[in-house]
Parts: C-alpha cells; structure tokens; sequence
C-alpha cells in the first residue's frame, strides 16, 4: 500500500476509523482557512483527502470499518454528486455551513471541511468514475 502518514504525524484514519492501512492512499491535505476552523473548532485541524476502497462486509475487496466508540457514533455514506447540490447546503454567517441532503444533517467541523472539498475539489474539476462504477 501508500504512505498514509502526513508529516510523521501518525495514522491518518487510525484515531477515528480503523480501516486497513495498506489500503489507505493518501491523495491530500485540503487547503482550510485557519481563521474559520479555529472558530469552529478552537484547534488546529488538519483534514486530509484519502480513497481507502469501497467500503463494506462482502467480499475480500471491501474495507470494513471498525469504528472508535469513543470518537465516531455512526458511520454513513453519502454519495459525492449529492454535495454538489447547492439546494442542500445552509450557509449562515459566523456558522459552519450546514448539509441537509443525506441521511443526517452534516454540520460543525465536518460540514465545513466537506463544503471546501466541495468547492475546491469537486466543483472545479469534471470526475470522471470508470464505467461501471455506481454514481
């Protein structure tokens, strides 16, 4: 597998998520704005981008995650064209902004880090997904 540690800093899904690590490719560190995250957040966080596969029980190719309790209540998906719908994001002043397109409203620190992967990533580049692959 990839080098999953950013800066020697350690695991990167290791604290909240155990997925195999061999399998984890890291592809980035997102670009935040530090001033907005400190607001949100009142530390110094460091979101990085990785594809660890696709995520389930069947089958050998599947990640299975095994959650912290301590850090993650539940785990979802939501698919990454559902982002990019606009109609599904609340934008307040001084707050996060807040998605309300899955299947439970994504808000805080996390709302945040995807509405930049949003704009950053997804929404300046056309991604392309192999055929066959479910979109």
């Amino acid at each position: 597998g990839g080098d999953n540690k950013i800066g020697g800093e350690g695991d990167v899904v290791g604290a909240e998520v155990n997925a195999d690590s061999n399998k984890v490719v890291v592809l980035g560190v997102l670009r935040c704005n530090w001033g907005e995250v400190a607001q949100i957040t009142g530390i110094a966080v460091t979101p990085v981008v990785c594809y660890i596969g696709d995520i389930g029980d069947v089958g050998n190719h599947n990640v299975r995650l095994r959650l912290n309790p301590d850090e993650v209540a539940e785990c979802f998906s939501v698919p990454l064209e559902s982002f990019l719908d606009r109609e599904q994001w609340i934008y307040k002043e001084h707050s996060a902004p807040i998605f309300t397109g899955g299947p439970h409203i994504i808000w805080g620190l996390t709302g945040y880090i995807i509405d930049r992967f949003v704009k950053d990533i997804l929404a300046r580049y056309k991604i392309s997904l192999p055929d066959g692959v479910e979109r």
